[in-house]
């Protein structure tokens, strides 16, 4: 999902993009399916909620040895889908500072690599906000998983109304209709499934807790609606964030940002 977010960078989009989704969800699925293929035909386990499964399997079939091989190969695939993250991310803010959707200060790279500097500081200052709030870490990543399915359904429900309303814009590339329509499914059930899967500790629905959380969420995200028709469409903003936002601009391309 993250590739489309740098589709300017990369050369020839109209040939690369899709074949990069089609091998990369391909390889994706192969491995989960060869995964569970050999939990159930490896060895008979006793399972341990304290231990993840992929690691008492990696020690019935191969040995000690088998906690190495499965520990790095979690640690490569989660440094791998952690760089993804923060190379799309930072880039997605710098792009939106650029075509003004936030603040210029976003959009200042460094002079000499093009490297989002500011954007990826920004980053971690959200990401590590998101860390201090929450209460657990199971927590954080329920809400961050939450908002981006609700985006998904934002930019999917766009999609097809773009197809509509602007048939003849150029595209990089052009996924067939089905794929936005069964997103747009897929969003909503993750979206609405969370109210009716929650539990607490004695098996019974807390729906005023549920409702918090997500609740909560889904209202936060609603509140930018209106900033962004201010403060985007109307580009009615306070001139105390102009001088700020001067003042800082001035500021990085002091310090070689440009």
């Amino acid at each position: 999902s993250f590739l489309t977010w740098v589709t300017e960078e990369i050369q020839n989009p109209e040939r690369n993009i899709p074949l990069s989704l089609f091998i990369g969800i391909g390889v994706a699925c192969g491995v989960y399916i060869c995964f569970n293929a050999a939990l159930f035909c490896g060895p008979v386990l006793n399972y341990s909620a304290k231990t993840p499964l992929i690691l008492m399997f990696a020690k019935g079939a191969w040995g000690n040895w088998g906690w190495v091989l499965a520990s790095l190969c979690i640690l490569t695939s989660t440094y791998g889908a952690e760089a993804s993250n923060t190379i799309s991310t930072t880039r997605f803010y710098h792009a939106c500072a650029r075509d003004g959707h936030l603040t210029r200060v976003l959009s200042l790279c460094w002079a000499r690599q093009a490297t989002p500097v500011v954007a990826i500081v920004f980053n971690f200052i959200c990401t590590s906000i998101y860390i201090l709030f929450g209460k657990r870490a199971l927590d954080v990543v329920d809400l961050v998983v939450y908002c981006q399915w609700m985006f998904f359904l934002a930019v999917f429900i766009g999609l097809i109304v773009l197809r509509y309303k602007e048939p003849n814009l150029k595209r990089p590339f052009k996924a067939p209709l089905i794929v936005p329509i069964l997103t747009i499914i897929a969003a909503a059930v993750m979206i609405i499934s969370p109210f009716f899967d929650s539990v607490d500790d004695s098996g019974d629905r807390d729906w005023k807790a549920i409702a918090k959380k997500y609740g909560s969420t889904a209202a936060a995200i609603v509140t930018g609606i209106p900033f962004y028709y201010f403060c985007v469409n109307r580009r009615c903003r306070l001139g105390i964030f102009k001088k700020m936002s001067s003042i800082m601009i001035r500021l990085g391309r002091r310090c070689g940002l440009e």
